[in-house]
Parts: C-alpha cells; sequence; structure tokens
C-alpha cells in the first residue's frame, strides 16, 4: 500500500451502556512520486478494475482526518451507533479539488437475534 497513516485513538467508557472513540489521522503518500488511488474496489472488469490513480503533483499530504463514533447498548440485543467524520485535504487532495474538505456521518442500528 502506498499510504501512511499516523494515528492516535482514545477508547472512553464512561459508562457501561456507552462507548466513545474519538481518532486523530495524518494521512500522506508514501512517495511523492505515487499516485493517490481512489475508488470502490474491485467492481469493474475494465477499464480500472473499480479504482483509478490521480496524480499527486509532487506532493505527500494527503488529509487530517478527525473522527469519532458513539456506541451505545439500549438492551442485550441492540446497539446504537453514530460517526462523524471531517477531512481537511492536504497538498495533494487540495491540488485537485480546492479546498479539499470533507464530512462525513452516520447513525445506525444493530439488532442481534
Amino acid at each position: 500500500m502506498n499510504l501512511n497513516d499516523a494515528f492516535g485513538e482514545v477508547v472512553v467508557r464512561p459508562h457501561p451502556k456507552w462507548t466513545l472513540r474519538p481518532t486523530v489521522h495524518a494521512l500522506s503518500l508514501a512517495n511523492r512520486h505515487d499516485l493517490w488511488y481512489v475508488g470502490g474496489g474491485a467492481f469493474q472488469d475494465e477499464p480500472s478494475f473499480g479504482y483509478t490513480g490521480r496524480p499527486s503533483h509532487n506532493r505527500l499530504g494527503l488529509a487530517l482526518l478527525t473522527d469519532g463514533s458513539v456506541d451505545y447498548t439500549a438492551g442485550k440485543n441492540t446497539i446504537l451507533s453514530g460517526y462523524l467524520g471531517y477531512a481537511a485535504g492536504g497538498d495533494v487532495i487540495r491540488s485537485i479539488y480546492g479546498n479539499g474538505r470533507g464530512l462525513y456521518g452516520y447513525v445506525e442500528a444493530n439488532q442481534k437475534w
């Protein structure tokens, strides 16, 4: 893989039903001459096999990602979860997309049967 991921994570359990996970990732390319590969995976036969490479323009910095998740055990078989992440693009991403910022989040409910 051509990616460096320096990260820190803290897992906090303030109550037996709650788990909090704040995380910070500093993402960079391992080599400034490599491409930044993006895609959804091997779902396409041709021409890209589900991936594409974007030029790094002789830069390394991809993004600083700060994110966090919350899990709440609502019952013996039910867990409610939420996630929120914010990415501030580094030199590579800003050279392609301008400001290069993104926000992503979701909520989910898991029920065991």
